[in-house]
């Protein structure tokens, strides 16, 4: 059974602002988001509104024209499925408790909070922009585009996207990462935003050749493989605050590959204490500066350098070095 307590006129407070908007709700089992007899009081949400799933029931939305509104919030009490075919602006929060959001191939753009619960979002193929100040929590997704120039994202959890974009501003998560599972990630404006997580994590599961854009973090930079010989091509910058590892899992190798690049950070581990894992280092041209030199840590794992790079400090040998 679907609980509706009205639509009223209530005064919103977001982010500091008071607006007086109306809280809309569903009235329906299932139907359209554009057919006003859905809605309590036969009124359509507009980008003024707020508009609030809540009480039990599994109710089915389908969103099939651009929708502009002020608020999103699904309560932890409704199991609501909603069928984004169209684009979707909320100028405030988005959040989402329960039920699934199936995203597809659409455009999602939050100016507040973007708040999701388990697997509450399903990303398709779909963009989400981050236009303002605000918090992100969720797992999966497919581009994401946030912090903007001026503009500061806060990760509450460490995400899992194909594609991410910064636009100059500052995206903070000390405790938080980002890993990209797949063979062809994009990574936009690394470089040019203040970027304080945890890590950024490459993990790709087929053998492939990446070349790694311009990358400036405070955190860690994990170069993995599984299952795969992945190689990473630092051509560009490449700076990682707490250091850069490669291991390749599951009978896959990491190689990474300076090759005209500047590489900074505290050190570069190849392969862990586990004798299974396998990584390489491959010095061919450009500027090594590290603060804490180079482990590698089994028989699996390797330097090879060229003959006129010269030898960065070694601090922990368990493979093999060479010139090439």
């Amino acid at each position: 059974m679907i609980r509706i307590t009205g639509c009223l006129t209530a005064l919103i407070i977001i982010s500091g602002i008071g607006l007086n908007a109306a809280v809309c709700k569903w009235n329906a089992p299932t139907g359209k988001w554009d057919d006003a007899a859905n809605w309590e009081n036969g009124q359509i949400p507009g980008k003024n509104d707020a508009v609030l799933f809540e009480g039990e029931g599994v109710i089915k939305v389908f969103i099939e024209k651009p929708v502009s509104v002020q608020s999103l919030k699904v309560a932890e009490s409704s199991v609501v499925h909603i069928e984004q075919k169209s684009d979707v602006t909320v100028s405030g929060d988005f959040i989402l408790l329960n039920g699934t959001w199936f995203a597809e191939k659409n455009t999602l753009t939050c100016g507040g909070d973007f708040i999701t619960e388990k697997k509450t979002f399903e990303r398709g193929s779909s963009s989400v922009i981050l236009t303002g100040n605000g918090r992100l929590k969720g797992i999966f997704f497919n581009k994401i585009m946030m912090a903007g120039a001026g503009r500061t994202t806060t990760l509450l959890s460490s995400i899992y996207p194909f594609a991410v974009e910064l636009g100059g501003g500052t995206l903070n998560g000390e405790k938080t990462g980002i890993t990209f599972y797949n063979d062809t990630p994009e990574l936009k404006g690394f470089d040019s935003s203040t970027v304080n997580i945890g890590y950024v994590s490459l993990r790709p599961t087929k053998d492939c050749f990446i070349e790694l854009p311009s990358i400036k973090i405070s955190g860690e930079l994990f170069l993995d493989s599984y299952g795969a010989k992945s190689v990473f091509s630092a051509k560009k910058l490449l700076q990682a605050d707490k250091g850069i590892s490669l291991r390749g899992d599951n009978g896959g190798i990491s190689i990474l590959e300076i090759n005209g690049g500047t590489v900074n950070s505290a050190f570069i581990k190849a392969g862990v204490m586990d004798k299974n894992n396998a990584a390489q280092l491959r010095l061919f041209s450009g500027t090594l500066a590290l603060t804490g030199g180079i482990y590698i840590y089994n028989d699996k794992s390797s330097l090879v350098r060229a003959e006129d790079f010269p030898l960065p400090v070694i601090k922990y040998n368990k493979g093999s070095i060479s010139v090439e």
